[in-house]
């Protein structure tokens, strides 16, 4: 067992976590080159700390492991609004943001482009993007999960 002091080297060099370290659950990783198509969200239930990666990894937050969260096609009734507004995409949506149930962020992913807005409870949805063409817009509902829709 090497000494506990150089685990944050380790994980470093091997490229992997300090936990999947100690729990020997290191893997040869297929490389995708970080295409944006592969975007992984993670968020943490305990904190709303959120984590993006391009590749599949292994993360945690607040001492517990973090899944990625599988996009799901947004129904209509789910749907963001998007207007383009005086150079910009102004988004905004009709949802109560209780703490019991709220959009946690919005994501703008394009093929070269990630914006992230944090939101809040009790904040009404109203935040700007900076206008773009083609993309498509990932939102996180703490009750229904991670919704995607194509802009």
């Amino acid at each position: 067992m090497p000494d506990l002091s150089i685990l944050p080297n380790l994980s470093k060099v091997f490229e992997t976590d300090i936990l999947a370290l100690l729990n020997g659950e290191m893997e040869e990783r297929d490389m995708n080159n970080g295409n944006m198509k592969n975007i992984n969200f993670y968020a943490c239930p305990e904190c709303g700390n959120i984590i993006t990666s391009l590749e599949a990894g292994d993360f945690s937050c607040c001492s517990r492991k973090l899944e990625a969260l599988k996009a799901i096609k947004a129904l209509d009734d789910e749907k963001l609004t998007v207007e383009a507004n005086d150079g910009e995409l102004l988004v905004t949506a009709e949802h109560s943001m209780e703490k019991d149930g709220y959009i946690s962020f919005i994501a703008y992913v394009s093929s070269d482009t990630l914006i992230i807005k944090k939101l809040y409870p009790q904040w009404g949805v109203n935040v700007r993007f900076p206008f773009a063409r083609h993309g498509s817009f990932y939102f996180y509902d703490t009750k229904k999960g991670l919704l995607v829709q194509r802009f």
